[in-house]
């Protein structure tokens, strides 16, 4: 069994921590020094939290033009960078252990837009890195799923013109979603990562869920948008009568106010037709099981509402041809030679 550590912090007292210990960790050691650990325990260490990360699965490596020289590159941006094949999330001096995986997924949710099919974490995923009272550094993986999360997976290898396609589609989306006002967008964003994961993966059903989880909240925004917009400065609006208006109405209010087209009043009723049928569950088992034309229609219509939102054409995001080639290596690595037949491919 490998190392496991979980940490407490220094300022924690030794009768505090062996209380703990009782309490929520039984059968884990503790100890103040990584040395004084031997190989298979459980242990509790006293330290301090330097960082935390994941391993990016499937796992990549950044090259540099020079054969065989790897090259460590600082990514995107100040919160966090991609190192020896790990996402690392700093925690900036926080005093106690942090569940980063909400802001691990966002971040994941980003590359999966792009086209780059990371593979989504849980707290169980994470390795944290510190110190401990002897200033020696230890790694720190939450669970042996961390420590192997993609050892199955070839390597992928990113060259630097690679990188730099992938670096500035990643920011033009970031700084155009920090621009967007529009409520929930974190939500939102994330529900469309899974959309593209899941098309990627051809999971026919979560390919439809989560493209629609993307579109009713965006249409739901674009409508109290608008409200806003029509009766502002006014004591009355249609949000603060005692009737809901359903999301039927809101999209047929939308297209007679010129917020959207007619291909996409038609494409949204036929989607939420029989986004009815599937979550509400039709008598009828034909008609509430997902096609495959059904995930596609509704992955599609999401895509040009993510377009939309942040005034992309969408060969911009869906059109870089390094990051699509950095996809195809994924595939391959992911799947063998079957993934030159995925059948969910845009």
């Amino acid at each position: 069994m490998s190392l496991l550590i979980l940490i407490v912090m220094s300022e924690k007292t030794k009768k505090d921590i062996e209380e703990e210990l009782k309490k929520k960790f039984p059968g884990f050691k503790h100890v103040e020094k990584i040395n004084d650990a031997k190989h298979g325990e459980k242990v509790i260490i006293t330290g301090k939290i330097k960082s935390d990360a994941i391993k990016l699965s499937p796992p990549i490596q950044f090259v540099s033009s020079e054969k065989d020289k790897s090259k460590e590159i600082t990514y995107l941006n100040e919160i966090f960078e991609i190192k020896k094949g790990f996402l690392y999330k700093h925690t900036n001096g926080l005093k106690s252990f942090s569940n980063h995986a909400d802001e691990y997924n966002l971040i994941i949710s980003g590359f999966n837009i792009i086209g780059l099919p990371f593979d989504y974490v849980s707290t169980a995923d994470i390795t944290t890195f510190g110190e401990d009272k002897a200033k020696k550094s230890f790694e720190a993986p939450m669970s042996d799923k961390a420590r192997r999360r993609g050892v199955d997976i070839p390597v992928v290898e990113i060259n630097e013109d690679e990188y730099i396609g992938i670096d500035l589609t990643y920011k033009e989306i970031t700084e155009r979603l920090k621009a967007n006002k529009i409520d929930g967008l974190e939500d939102i964003f994330k529900f469309f990562g899974y959309a593209n994961y899941y098309l990627f993966h051809n999971d026919i059903n979560l390919t439809f869920i989560n493209s629609w989880m993307f579109i009713e909240p965006y249409v739901n925004s674009l409508w109290s948008k608008a409200i806003k917009e029509t009766f502002k400065g006014l004591k009355y609006s249609p949000n603060n009568g005692k009737g809901n208006w359903t999301l039927q109405q809101k999209i047929d209010e939308l297209y007679m106010m010129n917020k959207i087209l007619p291909d996409t009043r038609e494409a949204l009723q036929e989607m939420r037709n029989k986004r009815n049928k599937v979550f509400h569950v039709d008598d009828n088992p034909i008609k509430r099981k997902v096609e495959l034309r059904d995930a596609l229609k509704c992955y599609r219509l999401a895509r040009r509402l993510f377009c939309k939102m942040l005034g992309f054409e969408e060969g911009v995001i869906f059109g870089n041809h390094k990051v699509n080639d950095v996809r195809y290596r994924m595939g391959i690595a992911i799947f063998g030679e079957a993934y030159k037949y995925n059948s969910m491919t845009i």
